[in-house]
């Protein structure tokens, strides 16, 4: 492979992990599990969580529903706890619009 090949995969892996980044952060930002951005909490306040999510999309074997759906949950208890990330079927329709959103972004 050429360096120009080379450098136009990595360019085209960056675009496609800042995709997944903005579809994960419109999910989470538009659920707002912990109530954060609803009292005024600086628009970057999930940033942390969001990024993690996005690790654990890019490196799970297979994705689904369900999947997306765990991923997200566990996200939030490790970061705050279960008490304040909630049951895992709050995350449900954020999970239903990011998966929409990746089968879009590979189809």
């Amino acid at each position: 492979m050429s360096r120009q090949q080379t450098s136009g995969r990595v360019a085209g892996a960056n675009v496609a992990r800042r995709k997944l980044h903005r579809i994960v952060k419109e999910s989470v930002d538009r659920l707002d599990p912990i109530g954060l951005l609803a009292i005024g909490c600086p628009d970057d306040e999930y940033a942390p969580e969001i990024k993690r999510i996005a690790q654990r999309l890019v490196t799970a074997k297979t994705l689904s529903l369900d999947i997306v759906q765990t991923i997200l949950h566990e996200t939030f208890v490790e970061f705050f706890d279960h008490r304040l990330a909630g049951s895992r079927d709050r995350y449900r329709e954020a999970a239903r619009e990011i998966m929409q959103q990746l089968e879009a972004l590979c189809s």
